[in-house]
């Protein structure tokens, strides 16, 4: 009969969010920094770096909207 491994240990809980994206961040920037060609740390520090910018009030499409208008004019 086969042995079970062991069960994972639960996660651990995170009190401040922000203050683990910005570790991660870090992280993800020195590796990155240390294999500049490798995409998927360059995916993964973007979309985290973009998940600590401040969120703009408004349809993410604003931009467009008033781009396509001033094109149309």
């Amino acid at each position: 009969m086969m042995a079970m491994p062991p069960a994972a240990p639960p996660p651990a809980r995170v009190d401040d969010p922000v203050a683990e994206l910005r570790q991660l961040a870090a992280q993800l920037a020195g590796a990155y920094r240390a294999d500049p060609g490798n995409a998927l740390l360059a995916r993964e520090l973007r979309m985290t770096l973009q998940a600590l910018m401040p969120q703009k009030a408004g349809n993410s499409d604003d931009d467009l909207d008033d781009l396509f208008g001033a094109l149309q004019a």
